[in-house]
Parts: C-alpha cells; structure tokens; sequence
C-alpha cells in the first residue's frame, strides 16, 4: 500500500508540475462505483441474508492528468491510476477484492460539456481476500477497453476486462457498468 501511496503522489506532483510548465496539462480526480461482472463469492450471514461478490463490483478512487489539444481544445486526452475496492457488509471479517486501475482515454467533448472516450483499462495485481473464510486468490493482471459518455464531470463508465487464474480453464469476467464523478482542476 505504500508503494501505491507513493507512486499516486508522484504522479499527482509530475502532473501539477506539467500544468505549471504548460497550460495543456492538468491534474485529474475521478471517484466511481461500478456493478457487475461474474460472480466471485457468495457470503451467507448468521440472519440468513446473502451477499454476492462480483468481478467488476466495487468503488474506485484514481488520480491522473487531462491533456487538452491546443488547436482543438475538444479533443482531450485523459490518463490515470488508483484502487478498485470491493468487500462484503460482515462485521466480523474482512473478505474483499481489491486492483489497481491503469486507464488512457482518448475524447471528444461538444461545446455544450457532452463529452465521449474510449481507450483502454489495466488492472493491476488483482488479488481477492477471503480473511480465513475462503481461500485467497491472486488474480492475473488484465487488459482491456474503456468506454465513457459524460456531461461535464459526471459520466456511464464502462469496462470490459477480464482476469484469468493459473491452471484455471475459464477467464472471470470483469465488465462493469458504473458512474463517475471527475475534475480536471484548472481546467475550464
């Protein structure tokens, strides 16, 4: 965790450095909840209620950079790490899911805020944690694609990635559908 802490740190200061040297640069947050992808785990609790965990579940919290073209100022390009984070409503474990995001979009925004992207999302070192309950399982990284449809700085993100697990003969599906919030800061 303190290796992530400080890599989103650096990337955070390369990017308030280039916004500084050069007004076609800016610093980038983006919060998101996601749903969706194959089923992981099934919790049972102690009241008869059950949870599913899925591959493409969880919140995600990223850091990054906003490139602006300056002869066309609506074609953008946008850039980011953070972590993805899933875990169960038990009180008295701690099973979760936890990656790594590395997203580079390229997009398209209208006079009027709309704005569309599509590119590309790595999600690094997924590992789940059964916390004693279930086994662990570390995940192989996956690649793949990332689309998004905004107004200003809300926008439907989708992703379409899959994991595999060593020895295993089918991949997890990781799609998720989710919401986004994000803020170029300096950005108009």
């Amino acid at each position: 965790m303190k290796i992530f802490c400080s890599i989103l740190l650096c990337l955070f200061a390369i990017s308030i450095t280039a916004q500084q040297s050069n007004q076609n640069w800016y610093p980038l947050i983006e919060g998101s909840l996601h749903y969706g992808g194959d089923e992981l785990a099934t919790i049972s609790f102690t009241n008869g209620e059950e949870q599913t965990m899925r591959a493409g579940q969880g919140g995600a919290l990223a850091v990054g950079f906003e490139f602006r073209n300056p002869s066309d100022r609506r074609l953008r390009g946008r850039g980011g790490v953070g972590i993805k984070y899933n875990t169960t409503a038990a009180e008295n474990v701690n099973i979760r899911f936890t990656r790594f995001p590395l997203f580079v979009t390229s997009q398209y925004q209208t006079d009027m805020g709309f704005r569309f992207g599509a590119g590309i999302s790595y999600h690094i070192a997924p590992k789940f944690k059964g916390d004693s309950v279930l086994p662990d399982v570390d995940l192989n990284s996956g690649l793949g694609r990332r689309i998004e449809i905004g107004y200003k700085w809300v926008a439907v993100v989708a992703e379409f990635i899959k994991y595999n697990i060593d020895g295993a003969f089918e991949d997890i599906d990781g799609f998720s559908i989710g919401i986004a919030g994000s803020y170029a800061f300096g950005g108009e």
